[in-house]
């Protein structure tokens, strides 16, 4: 337990302190659930106005989650991030200052591309991202790879089947929407444990430049 961060043990301390005194832990807890449960259904009412808020291709995506919820935990729990239910509404910019949450240590790294240099390599882009994807997929089956690319096809696959993204869509329909402002960030693999054996996805941000055009100031 002494190695445990401040807050859970107390927790720990807490429970100990209720089955010593009580010894009616389980129901105890289940008191508190029941009770939980009757607080997110209360809050139902907002969930619903704060989801009537979001853009389109905000609530693609989170839509599902109960905000009004999240702001009442974050109130409670004195939460750093108080911003969070905010952007959850309106969306979370992805490039040049990304605001701060207040939960990581400072680490200032400015952009080294301006947001006018970022924008004009989106011309084009979606086709760049293809042909990089396809070429990166073809090295791997020739070295024998193929689950490194499966784990990439596959997480991309997981995260449509739940309401995470849309798609598979062709070249063609993302032109069709004058998205010149698009820019794809390229998936892929990398080892995933020590045995090199496994696969995980990642999304290549350097590759798309999104690094490059960020300020960071945390890390």
């Amino acid at each position: 337990v002494g190695g445990l961060p401040a807050d859970l043990r107390e927790a720990v301390s807490i429970l100990i302190e209720r089955h010593r005194t009580h010894g009616d832990v389980p129901e105890w807890r289940a008191g508190r659930w029941t009770e939980f449960c009757k607080i997110t259904q209360e809050l139902e009412p907002l969930n619903e106005r704060l989801r009537s808020l979001m853009p389109q291709s905000v609530a693609t995506v989170a839509s599902p989650l109960a905000v009004g919820l999240v702001a009442c935990l974050i109130d409670a729990l004195e939460w750093p991030d108080v911003e969070l239910p905010h952007r959850i509404v309106f969306g979370f910019p992805v490039v040049r200052l990304i605001p701060l949450s207040n939960l990581f240590r400072p680490c200032e790294q400015p952009a080294t591309i301006s947001l006018a240099d970022f924008e004009a390599g989106g011309k084009g882009a979606v086709e760049r991202a293809v042909a990089h994807v396809a070429r990166n997929a073809k090295a791997a089956i020739a070295r024998g790879e193929r689950a490194r690319v499966a784990a990439a096809y596959n997480q991309s696959v997981a995260e449509v089947s739940q309401g995470q993204a849309r798609g598979p869509l062709p070249c063609s329909e993302v032109e069709r929407h004058n998205f010149e402002r698009l820019h794809p960030i390229p998936r892929g693999a990398i080892p995933k444990g020590e045995t090199g054996d496994d696969w995980r996805a990642i999304d290549d941000a350097g590759w798309s430049k999104h690094n490059e055009a960020t300020d960071v100031r945390v890390r």
